[in-house]
């Protein structure tokens, strides 16, 4: 049997963090906080988004003392429209994933962007 992992593929978000310098985490859907806790040990600034209000109550609580994470409450679909990141650097990554194995990789270039 192989390893089974849920979650971001940690190896890959890493090396595009690496290739291209990332240092911003956006995540959405903040469950329990795992991949968040994560991201707060390699990126710089890490926003997560939640819509459970107890999840987020209590994610947040649990990782208070992670001070470069920015708990946001709400739907990311309206939080991500609205000035919660204004004039972010935005580097867009596209994967194309065929049957479970990356093909293609391509990182287009940065343009300032406000997230309105």
């Amino acid at each position: 049997m192989g390893n089974i992992r849920l979650g971001i593929p940690q190896e890959i978000v890493l090396f595009l963090k690496e290739i291209s310098r990332i240092d911003l985490f956006i995540e959405t859907g903040t469950f329990q906080g795992l991949t968040t806790c994560w991201a707060s040990d390699h990126f710089g600034s890490v926003k997560t988004i939640e819509f459970s209000k107890d999840i987020y109550i209590n994610t947040k609580s649990k990782y208070s003392h992670l001070l470069n994470i920015e708990f946001i409450f709400g739907d990311s679909r309206k939080k991500l429209q609205k000035n919660s990141f204004h004039n972010v650097i935005l580097d867009l990554i596209i994967i194309t994933n065929t049957n479970g194995c990356i093909k293609q990789i391509k990182i287009l270039p940065q343009k300032k962007q406000s997230l309105v």
